[in-house]
């Protein structure tokens, strides 16, 4: 996730700064590649049953926020590329892929690309900490309240942020490799089938 420079009091973000710190005060050479939204979490998860029973995209984003979506396959040209650039030891790169869109705009390129008519639904942050609170409340040792409260503060701050549009031209310059469009990761990632009991 992207990581503020000044604590913003979420946790989740609070504990990758210190984690970072504690690394590199170690002296290990260490670059922090931070992405945005995975285009890959609506193929899992909380998503991916609203996508195979309903057409549908859900996610805990409003109707208006740009958000450049990345894949899992991007990030690890990007890291291989951050590995061969030693020099680069200390710096931090908030990445993303090279599109940046609404909701609406997500859905109308992925439907045209699975060639299938899909919705979309805006989750509120509410309803999202609902749904991820009945999935921890199966796992035993989670204080679940707990991490949903955090995870209520990190959606919301997301939300409001322009955290997730995220300019890649001063990262491309330093970690040169092509990024992925949605229309070639939907080439990619075909829609899920529906499993038959």
């Amino acid at each position: 996730m992207p990581v503020p420079e000044t604590t913003q009091h979420v946790k989740a973000q609070d504990d990758r700064r210190e984690m970072l710190r504690l690394i590199r005060s170690t002296g290990l050479p260490t670059i922090s590649i931070q992405p945005v939204v995975f285009l890959d979490n609506l193929l899992e998860g909380w998503a991916k049953p609203a996508l195979v029973e309903r057409n549908t995209i859900v996610y805990c984003h409003q109707e208006t926020l740009e958000v450049s979506w990345i894949c899992h396959h991007d990030i690890a040209q990007l890291m291989i590329a951050a590995m061969s650039r030693p020099e680069l030891a200390g710096r931090n790169f908030p990445v993303a892929g090279p599109e940046t869109v609404k909701l609406p705009e997500l859905t109308c390129i992925l439907s045209k690309a699975w060639k299938r008519e899909l919705r979309y639904e805006s989750q509120s942050v509410d309803e999202f900490c609902e749904k991820i609170s009945e999935s921890m409340g199966q796992r035993s040792g989670l204080d679940v309240q707990t991490v949903i409260s955090q995870m209520r503060k990190a959606y919301t701050y997301y939300r409001e942020s322009d955290e997730f549009n995220v300019d890649m031209t001063h990262a491309l310059k330093e970690l040169p490799v092509k990024l992925t469009t949605i229309k070639e990761w939907a080439a990619m990632h075909p829609f899920p089938e529906v499993k038959e009991d």
